[in-house]
């Protein structure tokens, strides 16, 4: 019987996913896998059930809200350059609530979450950074104030029980963002890895380097 079988099984070449023939019918399954920052277990299982999407920058490989695979040179980041940074994604809708920004040599990142923005610039972690630096755990809110982040769930407004966004550093030593406008988490981690797990529904108004090139 298996002499009238034939499987083939290839990863495509700009996509995470697995494309698997058998005697001629496709059968296509989305890549699932995200092994850049470490996840608690209730995004794994939204993004297995689509309920999350995910833009991921590893060094210079991006995967779009897609699963589409982009080799970021410098030539794509000028496309999307503000100053000192480059555009990762933003809501492009008539009211944005949120937009990411990966500092040069991803030495950082700049978030803005409605009328609201927070630096985090660590140094030892950017993967250009020499090693001999030494991370720091602050953050820059609005230019206005510094916090440290060591050993505290920061939320701005500070005192407002409906709040835009909360910070921390967690146990791997990664910034988390939690945008409330949309539900948003950013992930920045060692080494200038960034993750943006997304609501699928937002997906579509979302534009920058996330989201899908022609």
């Amino acid at each position: 019987m298996t002499d009238h079988i034939d499987v083939q099984a290839r990863v495509l070449q700009w996509s995470n996913d697995t494309e698997i023939q058998i005697n001629g019918g496709t059968i296509w399954f989305p890549s699932r896998f995200y092994h850049n920052v470490k996840m608690q277990h209730s995004y794994t299982s939204r993004i297995e059930y689509g309920f999350l999407s995910v833009c991921s920058l590893i060094y210079d490989k991006l995967t779009t809200f897609n699963d589409r695979v982009l080799q970021l040179t410098n030539e794509v980041r000028d496309e999307y350059r503000v100053r000192d940074s480059f555009l990762l994604t933003a809501d492009c809708s008539l009211t944005p609530k949120m937009a990411v920004f990966v500092l040069d040599d991803q030495k950082g990142v700049q978030i803005y979450t409605g009328g609201n923005y927070l630096i985090y610039e660590p140094g030892g972690n950017s993967y250009n950074a020499s090693s001999n630096s030494s991370p720091t755990m602050t953050v820059n809110i609005n230019d206005e104030q510094l916090i440290d982040l060591r050993n505290i769930v920061y939320q701005y407004p500070p005192d407002d029980e409906f709040y835009d966004f909360r910070v921390y550093i967690d146990r791997e030593g990664v910034l988390v963002v939690e945008n409330q406008l949309n539900g948003a988490v950013v992930q920045y981690g060692p080494a200038g890895i960034v993750n943006l797990l997304l609501p699928t529904v937002h997906k579509g108004q979302m534009c920058g380097l996330c989201s899908d090139r022609e």
